[in-house]
């Protein structure tokens, strides 16, 4: 599930945490399934490009960007 609504937020440090106690609840197409992992629905304010980053992350992370429901088909990974 959705561990949370960032509704149309940009600018550094956006959504910051970690995976502790987190469910592994995703599947994701890349990277290892098999980790606690976070999930958040975002909106874009706008047409254009955006940049997600994990840099400083004290572990090996995955990113994965999904399309909006129904389908949520894969745009990144």
């Amino acid at each position: 599930g959705v561990d949370a609504d960032l509704g149309s937020a940009t600018g550094a440090s956006v959504r910051q945490g970690n995976t502790c106690n987190g469910g592994d609840d995703q599947i994701q197409t890349c990277g290892f399934d098999v980790s606690a992992d976070r999930a958040f629905t975002w909106t874009a304010p706008s047409a254009g490009t955006y940049t997600f980053s994990l840099e400083g992350s004290d572990y090996d992370t995955v990113l994965e960007l999904l399309g909006p429901c129904p389908s949520s088909a894969s745009i990144a990974c």
